[in-house]
């Protein structure tokens, strides 16, 4: 269906598949199918570093989570409040 409505787009992406592949459409392997190779995958992995960064992020470590986002859900058949906040 790409193809036919954006050729050239279609084969640019499948020409960038092949290029983060070791030019194979794909490749079956774990750990080459998750990390990809070649110049492309190593632009994508600059890439991802810089914007973990940027936001303040590290590597292989989890963001805090926040428990008081959090309520009990109500019990079945209870009926929600007009006035309650996160009515969903």
């Amino acid at each position: 269906m790409a193809h036919e409505h954006q050729p050239v787009r279609a084969e640019h992406v499948i020409s960038l598949i092949r290029q983060g592949t070791g030019g194979a459409d794909y490749d079956c392997l774990f750990g080459h199918r998750i990390k990809g190779t070649g110049p492309f995958a190593e632009v994508l992995k600059q890439r991802f570093q810089l914007s973990c960064k940027k936001l303040g992020l590290k590597m292989g470590e989890a963001p805090a989570t926040r428990d008081d986002l959090f309520r009990i859900p109500p019990a079945a058949g209870d009926q929600f409040g007009l006035f309650e906040p996160n009515n969903f």
